[in-house]
């Protein structure tokens, strides 16, 4: 600094000396011009002062003829090797603050009016001021953050064979000639036009008066964070700033602590964007980052802000024309993400798991258009069975993120249905038809095919589950005496129903037995032994003891069934003239049966059937085939002649005893 503080002092004298000597050729002589100005004093005497300050500036008495003029001019940076503008840098204004001000111009000897590129400020009455500061020291541009990209060359440090050589100012074009040391490409003075711009040209060198140090890992913040959240969030990914002191020109450590300033450009228009405004200003969102929509935005920092650079020098109100503000800032890409929650709410639909077959828990998979996230949600009943995927990112730029899921499948005969909700997130339903059993049974009846005709037209059969009377069921000859229980419950609270049956007692002597079970199936045994009757009887001799001998050896018993013979028995004196037909039915087709007997005939004998006894009389042979019973004549009543039979009767008495005699004697013989 020391150094060039004495290169401008040494200028400073080299200029005002040349000054001089022109002034002094001349001979203070006027020259004549349109339009001088009123500010504008000639004197033909010249009166030189030594410098004052480090400005050197000189009071000469002058002599050339000066105008006040309004002259803007932009410097556009280029860069050295190619000679092309360097992009993404702004053009920097002569009065970047928009502080125009006077300054002088000064007829030469063409009749021209020319201003210093020096920049002469505004002139006092008599006088003008010669100011050698030249604010192309140190000029800097910047881009659309407010950078510090690129640092101007001084004029003096110029390559004699640069390639930047234009210098416009209206119509006129100059390029680099001798003297460059101390003038921009060979130019000390410009010509004068009223109403045009200057637009210098000057190359540069990337600089900047601020580095600063990320941490590698991308800025994302949320709609759920706080604004100071926000804050710390974005400050927390700078590491280091070191600037240059614009008091001290030294290098110093930034506190971050200490920025007030956070302006936002906003990139949702495009990858151009724009900075957002409060009114004409940038807006401040130190304190209320909170309030930015989701998207891509830069941080832009200031570390200085409008800062005026002449008031950071001497005399600055002598310098009015140097005067622009500067900027620095220090800058990096975040976004801001709008997080939402997914809930899940799992519904079943399984009789409230009548089965037993629910499982603890099931898994849910989050899935981002379609691509699986591996993020998982596991409900259970300790959770209510419902649950959500939290701080979801709800956008990728500008497009909406679809979520969906899904469900590890579950065994058990589940099947799971998603429902969307109304407003946001996810209904599971699992359901499970519960497991259904039938009981099927027959009626079998053993009743020898109903003989006794006592067999009920219906029987009634109960269904029990675990014990307990839940159904009932009438069965008949219809349904061929089948039954059965459907679409019973297999399960109840997880534990398998036990079903038996029972059927309602049914009398006239029939005694059940059930047999099987729920699953093969239940037999009803109905037994009915059938009535039977006994059959047997004696035979009865009325023949004295056989007297006569002619008692058969044995006698044929017909037993007859609703008048038909179905039996026959031979009966022996060994039998003791005795007869039984067992254990008969008693009823055929629910009928009662006629049992009756009959005997074959007898000889000699008139046979008489007395229930199931059979009466044998004797009965005499007569000569002829004729027979005579045993039986004594009857006694003629008292009063009537009766000697004639009596003889009769007393002669066939002896005669039968004689033959009698004369036969058994003949037995003995034999």
């Amino acid at each position: 600094m020391r150094k060039i503080l004495k290169i401008r002092r040494f200028t400073s004298w080299i200029v005002v000396l040349i000054l001089s000597l022109g002034i002094i050729i001349t001979g203070f002589a006027p020259v004549e011009a349109e339009g001088p100005s009123d500010d504008v004093r000639q004197d033909e005497s010249v009166e030189l002062s030594n410098a004052t300050d480090d400005n050197q500036t000189l009071s000469l008495q002058q002599q050339p003829k000066v105008i006040e003029v309004v002259v803007p001019a932009i410097w556009y940076p280029v860069d050295s090797a190619t000679s092309e503008l360097i992009e993404g840098l702004n053009p920097k204004p002569t009065y970047p603050d928009m502080y125009p001000r006077s300054e002088a111009a000064v007829l030469n000897n063409d009749g021209i009016y020319e201003i210093s590129m020096m920049g002469y400020p505004k002139l006092d009455p008599g006088q003008f001021e010669v100011n050698i500061f030249l604010y192309t020291a140190n000029l800097w541009f910047t881009n659309k953050f407010h950078r510090i990209a690129a640092q101007g060359y001084r004029t003096y440090e110029l390559d004699p064979k640069s390639t930047v050589k234009k210098v416009v100012y209206g119509e006129f074009s100059a390029t680099e000639s001798d003297g460059l040391a101390f003038n921009l490409n060979g130019m000390d003075t410009m010509p004068y036009q009223d109403g045009e711009t200057m637009h210098l040209y000057i190359a540069t060198r990337p600089t900047s008066l601020s580095t600063v140090v990320f941490k590698d890992e991308d800025i994302v913040v949320h709609n759920r964070m706080t604004s100071d959240e926000m804050k710390i969030a974005l400050l927390d990914h700078v590491e280091q700033v070191k600037y240059v002191s614009m008091t001290s020109y030294r290098e110093e450590e930034l506190d971050l602590s200490s920025l007030d300033k956070l302006f936002i450009y906003d990139y949702s228009s495009g990858t151009e964007g724009a900075f957002i405004l409060d009114g004409e200003e940038y807006k401040n969102f130190i304190s209320s980052m909170n309030e930015l929509s989701p998207g891509k935005y830069e941080a832009v920092f200031p570390i200085y802000w409008q800062e005026n650079i002449p008031e950071l020098l001497s005399a600055p109100e002598k310098f009015s024309r140097n005067r622009y503000k500067f900027d620095d800032t220090f800058h990096f890409t975040f976004t801001v993400e709008s997080l939402i929650d997914v809930e899940i709410t799992k519904t079943w639909v399984d009789g409230e798991d009548q089965d037993g077959k629910r499982p603890e828990s099931v898994t849910i998979k989050l899935f981002a258009d379609d691509v699986d996230t591996e993020k998982t949600l596991t409900l259970s009943e300790e959770n209510n069975w419902s649950g959500a995927f939290t701080n979801l990112v709800e956008f990728e730029g500008e497009r909406k993120i679809v979520y969906t899921i899904k469900e590890v499948d579950i065994e058990n005969g589940y099947t799971s249905a998603i429902t969307p909700g109304v407003e946001s997130g996810f209904t599971v339903t699992n359901t499970r038809t519960p497991e259904i059993v039938s009981v099927e049974g027959l009626t079998v009846w053993n009743d020898n095919e109903d003989q006794d005709g006592k067999r009920p037209e219906s029987v009634t059969v109960n269904l029990l589950k675990n014990g307990t009377k839940v159904s009932s069921t009438t069965v008949s000859e219809t349904e061929d005496w089948k039954w059965s229980f459907s679409n019973l419950d297999k399960f109840e609270s997880g534990e398998l129903n036990d079903y038996t049956i029972e059927q309602v007692e049914i009398g006239n002597g029939y005694t059940s037995t059930i047999t099987g079970d729920s699953v093969a199936g239940f037999t009803v045994t109905n037994t009915r032994t059938p009535e039977t009757v006994s059959v047997e009887g004696s035979k009865t001799w009325n023949d004295k003891e056989n007297q006569e001998g002619n008692r058969p050896e044995s006698i044929k018993i017909n037993l007859l069934k609703n008048e038909v013979e179905v039996s026959s028995k031979i009966v022996t004196e060994k039998d003791d003239w005795k007869w039984s037909f067992g254990e008969l039915p008693k009823y055929e087709k629910g009928k009662l049966i006629s049992y009756t007997i009959t005997e074959d005939e007898v000889e000699g004998y008139e046979s008489a059937v007395s229930g199931y006894d059979v009466i044998n009389k004797y009965t005499e042979v007569k000569p002829g085939g004729t027979t005579k019973p045993t039986d004594p004549p009857a006694l003629p009543e008292t009063g009537e002649n009766s000697e004639p039979y009596l003889l009769l009767g007393f002669f066939l008495v002896t005669i039968g005893g004689l033959l009698l005699v004369v036969r058994k004697k003949s037995k003995v013989v034999k």
